[in-house]
């Protein structure tokens, strides 16, 4: 793969096979220095309107990965994705379900209880913001493991529902 994509009303970058990170049923995530770009596989079918992505800045929590820059194909303007930064270092919440890696990772049973309250917080602001994780599952939560916590971050973030756009995933 060789695609060039505009940012916003900026300049054109060339996203390649070297930047790919993962996909998802949706689409594809690329990264490169320090942002993620997530292009979808159906661009005509899947676009993401400016309005949702101003209602998702509401969410002000800074472990909620939120999109921020619409992508567009250079070539005739049309909306591809969209961009949001890139945490790094941090492992699929699922890797924590297994005792295995909990032990090669010392993780206690103290920073697992830690984790769940700072999902319940970061839900709680979400939801103060006048919007609904409706994609809630071990896939779009990442975790930070420090030495003796764990920090969530969630991604996949523009299936919320906000006030103006309900939900697109169930």
């Amino acid at each position: 793969m060789n695609q060039k994509i505009k940012i916003g009303n900026g300049g054109v970058i060339t996203i390649t096979d070297k930047h790919y990170k993962a996909a998802g049923g949706e689409g594809s995530i690329y990264v490169n220095s320090g942002m993620a770009y997530k292009l979808y596989h159906e661009p005509d079918k899947k676009q993401f309107p400016v309005k949702k992505m101003q209602e998702l800045s509401a969410i002000t929590n800074p472990q909620v990965v939120i999109p921020q820059e619409l992508i567009f194909d250079p070539k005739d303007g049309k909306p591809l994705g969209y961009t949001t930064r890139y945490v790094d270092n941090v492992e699929p919440l699922l890797k924590l379900f297994t005792r295995t890696f909990k032990d090669d990772c010392n993780i206690s049973f103290q920073m697992v209880n830690h984790l769940v309250k700072e999902i319940q917080k970061v839900v709680a602001d979400v939801h103060t913001a006048q919007c609904l994780i409706v994609d809630l599952n071990e896939l779009n939560i990442l975790a930070d493991i420090k030495p003796t916590t764990i920090v969530p971050w969630f991604i996949d973030t523009d299936s919320y529902s906000t006030p103006s756009f309900k939900a697109t995933a169930i």
